[in-house]
């Protein structure tokens, strides 16, 4: 039931932050603006990861300083005379319909769902199998986080260049090789500094999945539509996000915690046979023609309005 609530107030929280940048940027900033929200974004969940190390991890102590920080930061906006924001209301595409316009897109979101949701929830509990203590496992999640950061930009521009499923059908393939190398290494305990790597670059291509699945759906979806679009793929995000963990567990039960990795991996291989399925279905539209590619963040709906791709911002 906590966990419910919290999860409540922090889309909330999401939400009003989109609202209230949306409100303050212009179309000509808002591109800029939507960029340094998700570098601040991955920053703060990185760095965060490390905040473990703070206290011990079986008492109070980290959940109070958690609840510190987030009413700390409402102290600079207090501080402030600006107007509060206008939160709205945007309907959302019906997932049918969503489905019809581009299968990929919502079939990509949700599987790039199932792989974060699963490593974020599980990675720590792989991590303590595999005998790191707190600290390691601390830069274990921190690695994955600063991995995506950093492939978001180079991925991008080549997704801009190339057909879009292509290039997204080599990071599926990417993923799945990584993911098989990393339970591999967990069979064998081939030794710390090699496994961060090898995460660092699981982080990096799982982190452009969805953003690359937005933009593929946002080729195929008519402007007036890319706002509820938007809402619609991050539906399928958040269910296979909840998914994910489920699943990861029971697979983890069967055939131990080090199988964390083989579930990913066959996860991310059946999303590229989907991938490559679609390939066959549709041909790519030209390069000059694609939606450009933007870093999306997955937190609230109202992130949609911000993209630089929906049209003019609106209070």
């Amino acid at each position: 039931m906590l966990r419910a609530i919290n999860g409540f107030c922090m889309a909330a929280l999401f939400a009003t932050i989109e609202s209230w940048l949306n409100l303050r940027s212009t179309a000509e900033s808002r591109g800029r603006i939507l960029s340094w929200y998700m570098v601040a974004s991955y920053l703060g969940t990185g760095a965060g990861q490390f905040l473990v190390n703070a206290w011990g991890v079986h008492g109070i102590e980290l959940f109070c300083l958690a609840a510190l920080l987030v009413s700390l930061s409402l102290v600079p906006v207090t501080l402030t005379h600006a107007e509060g924001p206008e939160l709205g209301h945007t309907a959302p595409l019906g997932v049918v319909r969503l489905f019809q316009l581009s299968p990929l897109g919502v079939v990509g979101a949700g599987g790039a769902g199932i792989l974060s949701g699963a490593f974020y929830s599980l990675g720590p509990i792989f991590g303590a199998t595999a005998g790191l203590d707190v600290l390691d496992i601390s830069v274990l999640m921190g690695v994955m986080v600063f991995g995506g950061l950093v492939l978001q930009w180079p991925i991008g521009r080549l997704s801009d260049r190339f057909d879009r499923r292509t290039v997204l059908l080599i990071m599926l393939l990417a993923t799945t090789l990584v993911c098989a190398i990393i339970y591999g290494w967990a069979v064998q305990d081939g030794g710390f500094v090699p496994l961060m790597l090898l995460v660092g670059l699981f982080g990096g291509s799982v982190a452009t999945i969805y953003p690359l699945v937005v933009a593929h759906t946002f080729d195929w979806v008519p402007r007036d539509n890319m706002v509820a679009a938007s809402s619609g793929l991050l539906l399928a995000w958040a269910a296979g996000a909840t998914l994910g963990p489920i699943l990861g567990a029971l697979v983890m039960q069967w055939l131990g915690d080090e199988a964390l990795f083989l579930f990913l991996a066959l996860m991310a291989l059946g999303l590229a046979g989907f991938t490559r399925y679609r390939m066959s279905r549709r041909a790519a539209l030209p390069s000059n023609e694609q939606a450009p590619y933007v870093p999306v963040t997955t937190t609230a709906c109202v992130s949609g309005p911000l993209d630089p791709r929906t049209g003019p911002a609106t209070a």
